[in-house]
C-alpha cells in the first residue's frame, strides 16, 4: 500500500467525518426548521454552483502555489461550517453557511485529489483510488451511527459542536502529516499563467475529457436529488432519527465493502462495463426503495443503490487521472468537478419546486427513471463515445511522470 497516499487519506477521513456528522442530518434540521422544500434545495444549490465555478481556477491555484496550503485553509471551514449551523435561523443565512462549507471544500478537497492523483502509481489507479476512498467511507460509516443517537438523546446543536471540534483537531493533523508536492519552481510559474487558458481549451476539446463529463453530470441529477431529499422522505414516513442514522451507516458500510473488488475492477476492465450496469442498478434500487414500507427494506434498496452509484462514479475519478501530466492534475480535476457541481446545484432547485407541487416520492420516482433512461443510452451510444485519441500528455509529449509505462498507456485507449 502506498504510505503517503494512506496517510492522505487519513486527513480527508478526518474533513469527512467532520462534514458527514451535519450533513446526513442537514435536511431533517432545516424540514424541522420549517424551510420548504423548494428553499432546501436553495440552500444546497447556491453553494455547489458558486464552487462550481471556482473549482477550476481553485484547481490550477494548487498547480501553481501547491496543495498543502489550500489543503489546509479548506479546513479551516469545516469547524466554521457546523458553528454556523447552529447560529443560523433562515433560508439566507443556511444559504451563507452551505456557501461558505462549498468553497473551503472546494478548495480543500481539489487539492486533496491533486495531492492523491500526484501520489498514485500508473496502471493503479484503481486500487488506489479504492484505498483512499476504503478510508474516507469509514468516516461515513460512522457519523450517521453517532449523528443519530446523539440526535435522538441530546439534540442537534450537540452534534453540530461535535463536528466543529472534529475539524477543528484535523487542522493540527494535517499540518503535520502533509508534505508539500506538486508546486512549481517560480521560474515556471510564469509560463504556466499563460499555459492556463491552453490547458483549459485543449480539455474541453479533448474527446475523453468530454465523455467524463457529460457522464459525471448524468449521475450527478440522480446521485443528488437521492442524497437531499431521501431523509426527509423517511422522516416524513415516520423513520427516527436513530434509525435513519442506522441506515445510512449500513449503506456507506456496504460501499466501503466493494471499493477494493471495484478497485481491481476498474484497472481490469473498460470503464463501461462497470458504469452502464451502475446506471440500471441504480435505477431498479431506487424503485425497490420507494415500494419498500420498513426500514429493512429501506436498508436494503438504498445499500444497492450505492453500489451503483459507486460503480457510475469510481471508474469516472480514475480514468480522470491519465488525461493531463501529474503538474496539471489539479486543473484537470478542478474543471471536471466544477461541471459536476453546477449540474447538482441546478438540479436541486428544479427537485425542490416538483417536491413542493406534486410530493418527495414522485421526484424520487423521476430521478430513478432517470437512471434507466441514461443505462438505456449508454447501452446504446457507449462506442461512439469512445475516444480514439492519445491523452493530452502525449499530445505535448510533456509524459514527466513517475510511473509511466506501456500498461498505462493501454489503458488510456479503454476509457469507455
Amino acid at each position: 500500500m502506498n504510505r503517503k497516499v494512506i496517510l492522505s487519506a487519513l486527513c480527508a477521513f478526518n474533513v469527512a467525518l467532520s462534514f458527514t456528522l451535519v450533513s446526513s442530518f442537514l435536511p431533517i434540521y432545516l424540514d424541522s426548521m420549517g424551510i420548504s422544500l423548494v428553499n432546501i434545495g436553495l440552500v444546497f444549490a447556491f453553494g455547489a454552483m458558486v464552487a462550481g465555478v471556482l473549482r477550476f481556477p481553485i484547481g490550477t491555484m494548487a498547480d501553481r502555489v501547491g496543495r498543502r496550503p489550500l489543503m489546509l485553509f479548506g479546513a479551516i471551514g469545516y469547524p466554521l461550517f457546523a458553528i454556523g449551523v447552529v447560529l443560523s435561523r433562515s433560508t439566507i443565512h443556511f444559504i451563507g453557511i452551505r456557501l461558505l462549507i462549498e468553497v473551503f471544500g472546494a478548495l480543500f478537497w481539489i487539492a486533496f485529489w491533486a495531492y492523491i492523483y500526484d501520489m498514485i502509481h500508473r496502471g493503479h489507479e484503481g486500487i488506489e483510488i479504492a484505498h483512499t476512498n476504503m478510508i474516507i467511507k469509514i468516516s461515513q460509516i460512522l457519523a450517521p451511527f453517532i449523528g443519530g443517537m446523539i440526535i435522538a438523546y441530546y439534540g442537534f446543536n450537540h452534534l453540530f459542536f461535535l463536528a466543529a471540534a472534529v475539524g477543528a483537531v484535523n487542522i493540527i493533523f494535517i499540518s503535520m502529516v502533509i508534505k508539500e508536492y506538486g508546486k512549481h519552481e517560480r521560474e515556471t510559474l510564469k509560463k504556466l499563467e499563460h499555459d492556463v487558458i491552453s490547458e483549459y481549451k485543449h480539455l474541453v476539446n479533448m474527446a475523453k475529457f468530454r465523455t467524463l463529463v457529460i457522464i459525471g453530470v448524468l449521475h450527478n441529477i440522480s446521485w443528488c436529488i437521492w442524497w437531499v431529499y431521501m431523509p426527509i422522505y423517511l422522516r416524513n414516513q415516520g423513520t427516527s432519527i436513530k434509525q435513519i442514522g442506522m441506515l445510512l451507516s449500513l449503506v456507506y458500510l456496504v460501499s466501503f465493502m466493494i471499493q477494493y473488488p471495484l478497485g481491481k475492477a476498474i484497472d481490469k476492465f473498460p470503464a463501461k462495463f462497470l458504469i452502464i450496469p451502475g446506471f440500471f442498478l441504480t435505477w431498479i434500487s431506487g424503485y425497490a426503495f420507494l415500494m419498500f414500507k420498513d426500514i429493512i427494506g429501506y436498508t436494503i434498496a438504498r445499500a444497492s443503490m450505492s453500489i451503483g452509484y459507486d460503480t457510475e462514479w469510481s471508474p469516472l475519478v480514475a480514468r480522470i487521472s491519465h488525461l493531463t501530466p501529474r503538474k496539471e492534475h489539479g486543473g484537470t480535476a478542478g474543471l471536471f468537478r466544477a461541471i459536476c457541481a453546477l449540474s447538482v446545484g441546478i438540479v436541486t432547485i428544479i427537485a425542490g419546486y416538483l417536491a413542493d407541487i406534486y410530493g418527495i416520492k414522485i421526484v424520487l420516482w423521476g430521478a430513478s427513471s432517470f437512471s434507466l433512461v441514461v443505462g438505456i443510452i449508454l447501452l446504446f451510444v457507449s462506442k461512439g463515445l469512445m475516444g480514439k485519441g492519445r491523452s493530452l500528455a502525449h499530445k505535448h509529449h510533456i509524459i514527466n511522470l513517475r510511473s509511466a509505462s506501456v500498461h498505462s498507456e493501454k489503458q488510456q485507449d479503454y476509457i469507455l
